[in-house]
């Protein structure tokens, strides 16, 4: 079962797709809507309802997401199996507090960013960020001047200013704005371009960010080659291999890694997009990622 707040970047939703596609008989739900009007979404409860289901349901486990401090206040007293999932800014923020919480009551704990280990979580697990693969149709038709573009949810937490301060240094072609639209909005203008620019934000109020996140995947996805940032990659490659997305360690590196790409012929970008898709759809899918968690969940201890 798994239960949140809110479903920030859709997480759990996600989640729950990914362990359906797996064979994994799994329900969810949470309180509040979305902001960025997910077409698919966790049905919203009340909290009384989700208090109910969860000591009703009949569980082997419930999967608690975003650190949510509320779910346990509403679960005191449940006696099974708790998973808690770290998702983003409220643990990055606060990691004791959030270990203060959840370490008493938790079996195992899953992020979906490496730079999460060694923050004092117990029984720490790997499960990165995960989309729909099969949603998207791959395009790797290439102009002959090549398109970047950066379309960030929040600017000033993408490293907006930085990433276009760079890409005029360069001087690629390169489109971009800071405008909020719906989910889907993004997804039509992400597919004019050939090279999509996720972030480029190495902290955020001082802790350690520049992890990519679901819109590097779903670029990935459409078939655009991704430049993004991850800077603990050595644990990501311990658990799931090599990546090809371009990960810019700085800014000196991240004006490399554009020129490098402007600099390509056709049948190499062609090549490096194709690599993206092949990576995502392997690596990222709801059935490859549900096969992981079914393999962290099911396990006895």
């Amino acid at each position: 079962m798994n239960v949140t707040s809110n479903d920030w970047a859709n997480h759990s939703y996600h989640n729950l797709s990914s362990l359906q596609a797996a064979g994994v008989n799994v329900s969810g739900c949470k309180i509040y809507p979305h902001s960025f009007g997910y077409t698919e979404q966790l049905p919203i409860v009340t909290k009384e309802e989700m208090r109910d289901t969860i000591f009703n349901g009949g569980f082997d486990v419930v999967q608690i997401f975003n650190s949510d401090p509320l779910v346990p206040i509403l679960m005191k007293g449940y006696k099974g199996k708790v998973v808690v999932h770290h998702t983003g800014s409220r643990y990055r923020d606060n990691p004791n507090e959030c270990n203060r919480i959840f370490n008493p009551i938790v079996w195992k704990t899953i992020h979906c960013h490496s730079e999460f280990f060694g923050l004092g979580a117990i029984n720490e697990n790997l499960v990165t960020v995960t989309i729909d693969v099969d949603k998207f149709v791959p395009v790797y038709y290439t102009w002959n001047r090549l398109v970047f573009a950066h379309y960030p949810s929040n600017s000033d937490v993408k490293g907006t200013k930085t990433i276009a301060r760079i890409a005029e240094q360069v001087g690629v072609n390169f489109h971009y704005s800071s405008e909020r639209v719906t989910h889907e909005e993004n997804i039509q203008r992400m597919k004019t371009c050939d090279v999509y620019i996720e972030l480029h934000n190495p902290t955020i109020n001082g802790k350690k960010y520049g992890h990519f996140g679901n819109t590097a995947l779903e670029a990935a996805a459409m078939g655009k080659i991704v430049v993004t940032q991850n800077l603990t990659p050595e644990i990501y490659e311990r658990e799931y291999g090599d990546c090809p997305m371009f990960l810019a360690k700085d800014e000196n590196h991240l004006a490399e890694i554009l020129s490098y790409i402007n600099g390509l012929s056709i049948s190499e970008i062609i090549k490096l997009k194709k690599a993206h898709r092949k990576w995502v759809q392997e690596k990222h899918s709801f059935k490859a990622q549900g096969e992981r968690l079914k393999r962290i969940l099911c396990e006895c201890d």
